[in-house]
């Protein structure tokens, strides 16, 4: 399927045209940032660094590694135009592919980026619930008492709540007692 998909697409510019293209933008271009291309890339880090504003104990969702990023993506953007001149409209350019880039991998399921996705964990919201759901299983409760608990108390959907009780089953943290009821392995 994949070969048959790639024999249909038209190449616009030949292979080995494109060899040179790179090999003479890699040789010849060595672009720098203006600096009102610096100024936006400040601005970018900056308001991403203010969305832990919106909670204090998030991590913050991006590092100086990542505005190290923006820089490269930036200079691979001018390369591209043949230009030594890093633009706004690169740094642009780049911001808009680090942000979709962050937002892919590292937005919670409430549209906050959230630095433990970005790093393989469970979101700071995720890890909320899920505290939440075991201090109440601290005593012998029913998964629906146990959604109701959520829902009212904290505004979780029905649905996020018996996932999350069922994470915390599968990996060992709760356990089934009688019909309908859990609570802490161990307790």
């Amino acid at each position: 399927m994949i070969n048959q998909e790639s024999q249909e697409i038209e190449v616009l510019i030949p292979k080995e045209m494109l060899k040179k293209y790179v090999a003479y933008s890699r040789t010849r271009i060595f672009p720098v940032a203006t600096p009102e291309a610096m100024e936006q890339m400040k601005i970018f880090y900056i308001n991403i660094r203010e969305m832990r504003n919106i909670n204090q104990n998030a991590p913050v969702p991006i590092t100086v590694r990542s505005l190290e990023a923006v820089q490269r993506l930036s200079e691979a953007s001018a390369r591209m135009r043949l230009s030594n001149e890093i633009s706004r409209e690169d740094v642009e350019f780049a911001t808009k592919l680090m942000f979709r880039s962050l937002k892919d991998i590292g937005m919670d399921e409430n549209g906050i980026l959230d630095a433990h996705l970005l790093i393989g964990l469970s979101s700071k919201s995720q890890q909320d619930k899920t505290k939440w759901i075991l201090e109440y299983l601290d005593k012998e409760r029913t998964e629906e008492e146990a959604i109701s608990h959520m829902k009212c108390g904290y505004k979780v959907p029905e649905d996020q709540t018996r996932g999350l009780i069922q994470k915390l089953v599968q990996s060992g943290k709760i356990s089934h007692v009688g019909n309908e009821g859990y609570k802490i392995k161990g307790c």
